[in-house]
């Protein structure tokens, strides 16, 4: 497995972003941060893990990165690991969680939870007491936790991720994203009293960064 390759068209980013979060742990105990966007096919999936990866093979700490996206998963394909058992088959029991927890040989301070088994998302899981008990577990032995999540403003279930972080990054399509939308996904956040802990502008096509806010 070549991480480098995988990740080498958003590790200048990543590595910004990554040096950026990194000083959260002055401020927050075990910091858990939400990845989310304003529109689909942003580069979310992408960014993450290489902000992960960052994160792990640099500050030593244990890191943690759980996708929430059960429709259309994405993340156990860069890491190349099995994409399952993942978070939805511990929800559905299924797996434990530490079936559902890989860790990488070439970076064993990273653990990765994939979505696991393809399905919809159930209106109002990520809201349950069962939810809320499993995020905490994930994120109770983790220096830090990162979730990759659907975009803000059109999943409701995304929303209700925010009671269960820290703080948010955005990933924006450039060329792409309308600014409305923008605005609207700021908002939401603003609303549960969370901060923006940074913007990332990233081509998509290809996926080459383009900037951070």
């Amino acid at each position: 497995m070549d991480l480098e390759k995988i990740f080498a068209d958003v590790r200048p980013l990543a590595d910004t972003l990554w040096s950026r979060l990194s000083v959260l742990r002055s401020s927050l105990n075990r910091p858990r941060i939400l990845f989310t966007s304003t529109e689909a096919e942003a580069g979310t999936t992408l960014m993450v893990a290489a902000t992960a990866l960052g994160l792990a093979r640099n500050l030593r700490q244990d890191v943690r990165v759980v996708e929430t996206r059960f429709e259309r998963p994405g993340l156990a394909d860069y890491f190349e690991i099995p994409r399952g058992p993942g978070l939805s088959d511990v929800l559905d029991h299924r797996a434990t969680l530490d079936q559902s927890l890989q860790r990488l040989a070439s970076c064993p301070d990273l653990g990765i939870i994939p979505a696991g088994s393809p399905r919809s998302v159930i209106p109002g899981e990520f809201a349950t007491g069962e939810v809320r008990d499993l995020l905490g577990s994930i994120s109770g032995g983790a220096d830090f936790t990162l979730f990759d999540a659907a975009p803000i403003a059109s999943e409701v279930e995304t929303r209700m991720l925010l009671e269960h972080v820290d703080g948010v990054v955005f990933v924006v399509r450039a060329r792409s994203a309308r600014t409305q939308s923008l605005r609207e996904s700021v908002d939401i956040v603003e609303r549960a009293g969370l901060p923006v802990f940074g913007a990332v502008l990233n081509r998509h096509k290809p996926d080459v960064p383009f900037g951070l806010e």
